[in-house]
């Protein structure tokens, strides 16, 4: 065998070097493409710049029907109930059909030059099992006006919204369903022009993205920050190298082994010399007494 023990060490630790290179700059990318729920989630919200927000998404125009032809409004408490067709509605509008993002921040603060009450309703179930329980208005929606923009916000029940009151929320798209009950239950209204196609969701659904990216995020830095770490330890310390560790549990002397090695004999995937067994590996090489 052609080969000494160091420089078998330092054929593992190479390889073992690059897998680690390659790994880490897998982890950055996941850190930087995570990195706007991180900044969402830490920072504070960004002012919503409405003239910059109406160009990259033309406003619309909602005209209700003359007449009740999609559903009827049900009340609670005085309200409309809009009542969801699916339980993970609102995490799917958030996590699959895209938030409105503005340089890079998708968490924004907005303080209404006017708030028109709606009076409809956000109705959830309570359920002890498949038996459901209760009922009861959890959220509602409310109209705003911003230098001229109609904005639909998504607000929890009982919160009252006065002009001048600053919201922090996600701008989300709104589901066709909500706007096909809004047609129905707003039946002879006057036709709402320059609306915001997304509605501002302030009822910090937007905190599990950010939660959900920060945690990634410090799970591949840990990972980044390991491999980094254990590698540099190798190169600056030889004994840490794993070759060097076996060698170090028997007590033997590295120059000694390397004098058996020319005269070493292969069975398999083993090299054989008088006094030891050696197993070259890419990534870790194997050693042990012949006995």
């Amino acid at each position: 065998m052609k080969q000494t023990i160091q420089q078998l060490a330092v054929r593992n630790l190479m390889a073992t070097g690059v897998v680690a290179a390659i790994v880490v700059v897998l982890m950055a990318n996941v850190i930087a493409a995570q990195s706007a729920g991180v900044v969402n989630l830490i920072f504070p919200p960004r002012t919503l710049d409405v003239a910059q927000a109406a160009a990259d998404s033309p406003l619309i125009s909602l005209t209700f029907g003359p007449s009740e032809t999609a559903m009827s409004a049900g009340f609670y408490n005085g309200a409309k109930i809009y009542e969801p067709t699916n339980d993970l509605n609102l995490l799917q509008w958030h996590l699959f059909n895209g938030k409105y993002v503005q340089n890079g921040r998708y968490v924004f603060s907005v303080t209404p030059d006017a708030a028109y009450e709606l009076g409809l309703g956000y109705e959830t179930a309570l359920y002890d099992g498949f038996v459901e329980i209760m009922r009861e208005l959890s959220h509602q929606y409310v109209l705003f006006e911003l230098d001229g923009v109609l904005f639909f916000a998504k607000v929890p029940h009982g919160v009252e919204i006065a002009d001048g009151m600053t919201m922090k929320g996600s701008l989300v798209p709104f589901p066709a369903e909500v706007i096909q009950f809004m047609k129905a239950a707003y039946v002879g209204a006057e036709p709402l022009e320059n609306v915001f196609a997304y509605h501002l969701d302030t009822t910090n659904t937007f905190t599990f993205e950010g939660l959900g990216d920060t945690l990634l995020s410090l799970i591949c830095a840990g990972i980044a920050l390991w491999l980094t770490i254990s590698i540099a330890v190798k190169i600056v310390f030889a004994e840490k190298r794993p070759l060097y560790k076996q060698i170090a549990m028997f007590g033997a002397d590295i120059e000694a082994i390397n004098s058996q090695m020319p005269d070493a004999r292969r069975v398999g995937r083993w090299y054989i010399t008088k006094d030891w067994a050696i197993a070259p590996g890419l990534f870790i090489s194997r050693i042990t007494r012949n006995i």
